[in-house]
């Protein structure tokens, strides 16, 4: 028995090893949609045995996603401008109906924030032009730049506020918290 299980073991790394990047990442973003699937699946299975949901989540499970979800009112989607990001929306926007549809018919979708934005690159300029062709309304006006100091600041144990609050990282987020309490 151990033998077959070690034979289908490096059969499915063989394969795993002849994917390319690109169907790598495909795979696991398939993967990650089943799997957030099947947890929104147990949960609504198991709802009526729940006193509520808000009290019974486990935040360990590969239904982090669903559960926080179940649990939320909004959901804020920050998206990096970058080509996989859109696949992983797609996927969050599918989750985000399955658990408004089965689970939490409260739940709406806050806003979309764009971060890592490099504006001397045309991708992500593409993927905000893509992704306001589908979700304009949702879509906030402050963009969070590819910045150095927005990614030294968490190995310094620092909030960017703190860390360099006159960065053009802190400066969007600022920003952004005002566009979010205006809403």
């Amino acid at each position: 028995m151990q033998q077959r299980l070690r034979n289908i073991y490096n059969g499915a790394i063989e394969r795993w090893n002849a994917f390319d990047k690109n169907q790598k990442i495909k795979l696991l973003i398939t993967v990650a949609a089943v799997v957030i699937s099947l947890v929104a699946l147990i949960l609504l299975l198991a709802r009526p045995n729940m006193v509520t949901i808000h009290q019974n989540l486990d935040y360990t499970s590969a239904g982090e996603i669903t559960n926080a979800l179940t649990a939320a009112n909004t959901v804020l989607v920050p998206i990096q401008c970058e080509y996989y990001a859109l696949e992983g929306l797609t996927q969050l926007l599918y989750t985000i109906e399955l658990v408004k549809k089965n689970l939490n018919k409260f739940l709406v979708i806050e806003g979309v924030v764009f971060t890592m934005f490099d504006s001397r690159t045309n991708l992500s300029a593409q993927v905000v032009d893509e992704v306001k062709k589908h979700l304009n309304d949702y879509a906030y006006k402050s963009i969070i730049p590819r910045n150095v100091r927005l990614s030294e600041a968490p190995s310094h144990g620092l909030p960017i506020t703190l860390y360099d609050p006159k960065s053009k990282g802190a400066e969007a987020y600022e920003s952004l918290a005002q566009e979010v309490i205006a809403k």
